[in-house]
């Protein structure tokens, strides 16, 4: 069905950059480092800490044991005995209670490594430092929890964050013993946003089935690389993950809400994959989101109100899952938008052209098999200014196609359509739309229709109406799909569509035509599909029709047709 194939190609026009090809391994560590050396910075302070101590220590000393000889012995002792308790204590308070409160992974910190260096990560910028794998993963826990809209999901070990944690600080087969972005955490202030953003694309692996997506090597495996050098991620020259290019790879499960940790993304696309469940909970955090097609999934959700906050969004394409609801009115501060896709949702309600006059750069709205309603405004002016492509099929409330159809010069895509639409969606889909049996689209083609020269596919398909086709559809040249089926029109098939140079689909079964079917049809070069079945059973084909051998004919049998083969009925 060519007609339903072009439901999904719409066109994306929000330019992404391409994936940066990956070379050698990015070297993460100076060559010069000793990682040895990452973790002494407060054993050095001590050592300096004890060594003024024991100075202190040997100047009393010394005045005790003029003064008093036998005493001094004594004192001497019991001043040693003191002085190392002390240093004891000053040690533990130095290490900020390490012994006593991390001897177990979870351990809560002190209120001293509790001070925020305004950067999200708990401790002093210029000392940063970490005396164990232990205390390195109670940091990371913490800095992880204070980003996540779910901090009891590091409570559970086969939770995809606590995963995610254990894969930064633990080794790993044949690689380093630790994430090598961690080795730059005391180096360089950026890095705090490279290790959240290598947080969220792994938590996203974990979390959609990453060790199994097709033609990507898995991004666990990609510990040694940086992260913009892992298959289908875009990063823009500050190394920022702008891009994700998710389509068709075997997605499953759920979006996680660490997605919204990548504050830069600007184009997601996980379209055709398995996904399922809702939008992340943070998707309002994504101000930087330019594209978003997730059509061809499982999800099930209602549009969140927060989506009005992405004041950049360009494109939203939610075809073919389902969404449930009304559209909420903060979609119309969307005024950037340029693509609104959402088609095949029965149950995604609300007057959509009120949400239309909103949004003054749409270029295409693909609203058909919604259970969003019209109606169609009879003074298109106010949505026909840069409008590409338009599809209302099933739409309630339009009932006839307005005259002023003539003044969208820019449309390449028009479609209109019944409740039993030639297209792939089942009669129960169908019959749960909303509206009722006055909502039939009714009327007749209006000969404004040849006034759309940029046309490149028109649909009418499974409506009430009637007359005639109208002869100026000749003068739509760029035309290469024609789909009439399923409605009432008579008369016969005009013999101006034979100027259609580029007519490669021309459908128009299942209506009241009658009378000889043009022979310049069969002269059309590119003219590869013919739909005539089911029309008025004194129609004629003309042997000229077959000239063209690439021609497929579907006729009733009960038709004139000397050069045609096997009919339909």
């Amino acid at each position: 069905d060519a007609d339903a194939d072009a439901d999904e190609s719409t066109v994306s026009t929000a330019s992404a950059p391409a994936p940066r090809r990956r070379s050698a391994p990015r070297q993460l560590i100076s060559p010069n480092d000793d990682s040895s050396d990452f973790f002494t910075g407060d054993q050095q302070q001590q050592q300096q800490q004890q060594h003024h101590d024991e100075g202190s220590a040997l100047s009393r000393h010394r005045h005790l044991l003029i003064g008093f000889v036998v005493l001094a012995a004594m004192c001497t002792m019991a001043g040693l005995a003191v002085s190392l308790l002390l240093r004891g204590g000053n040690n533990n308070d130095n290490n900020n209670g390490d012994d006593g409160n991390n001897n177990a992974i979870g351990a809560p910190l002190s209120s001293d490594q509790q001070q925020n260096d305004g950067s999200g990560f708990q401790g002093d910028e210029d000392s940063r430092t970490f005396d164990s794998e232990n205390e390195l993963f109670v940091h990371l826990r913490d800095f992880f929890q204070e980003h996540s809209s779910d901090p009891f999901s590091f409570l559970s070990p086969d939770s995809a964050q606590s995963r995610a944690l254990t894969w930064f600080v633990s080794p790993v087969a044949g690689m380093e013993e630790q994430d090598p972005s961690l080795h730059l955490w005391n180096q360089d202030k950026t890095i705090v946003q490279r290790v959240l953003q290598r947080y969220a694309l792994i938590v996203l692996a974990l979390t959609c089935g990453g060790d199994t997506w097709l033609g990507i090597t898995p991004w666990v495996q990609e510990r040694a690389y940086h992260e913009c050098d892992w298959d289908q991620v875009m990063c823009n020259d500050q190394e920022q993950v702008i891009g994700l290019n998710m389509i068709l790879v075997d997605m499953t499960g759920f979006l996680p809400d660490e997605l919204c940790l990548l504050t830069h993304l600007q184009f997601f696309d996980a379209s055709q994959n398995r996904l399922v469940g809702s939008l992340p909970y943070s998707i309002s955090e994504m101000t930087a989101l330019r594209s978003l097609h997730l059509s061809l999934n499982e999800m099930s959700f209602s549009i969140p109100t927060e989506m009005g906050y992405l004041s950049n969004l360009e494109e939203l394409v939610l075809s073919h899952n389902s969404v449930t609801g009304a559209l909420p009115t903060e979609l119309k501060k969307l005024s950037n938008l340029v693509l609104f896709d959402v088609f095949y949702n029965p149950a995604l309600e609300g007057p959509i052209f009120d949400f239309v006059s909103a949004w003054p750069n749409l270029q295409h709205l693909v609203v058909g098999l919604t259970g969003l309603d019209g109606p169609l405004p009879t003074d298109l002016n106010h949505v026909s200014y840069g409008l590409v492509s338009l599809d209302v099929r099933g739409v309630s409330q339009i009932v006839q196609i307005p005259t002023t159809i003539g003044i969208m010069t820019n449309l390449e895509v028009l479609r209109f359509g019944g409740r039993s639409s030639y297209d792939d969606t089942s009669t129960n889909d169908i019959d749960s739309m909303p509206g009722s049996s006055s909502d039939v689209l009714a009327g007749v083609i209006p000969t404004e229709v040849g006034l759309l020269t940029n046309l490149i596919t028109f649909t009418v398909d499974g409506t009430a109406i009637d007359g005639v086709i109208p002869t100026e559809l000749g003068l739509l040249s760029q035309l290469t799909a024609m789909f009439l089926n399923k409605n009432d029109l008579t008369g016969s098939i005009p013999s101006e569509l034979g100027n259609l140079v580029n007519l490669q689909v021309l459908i128009v079964p299942d209506n009241y035509l009658t009378g000889t079917v043009p022979t310049v049809l069969g002269a059309l070069p590119k003219l590869r599909l013919l739909h005539l079945e089911g029309n008025h059973r004194d129609m004629v084909i003309p042997t000229p029709v077959c000239a063209n051998g690439d021609l497929h004919i579907e006729y009733s049998c009960s038709y004139s047709c000397e050069c045609c083969r096997d009919c339909l009925w």
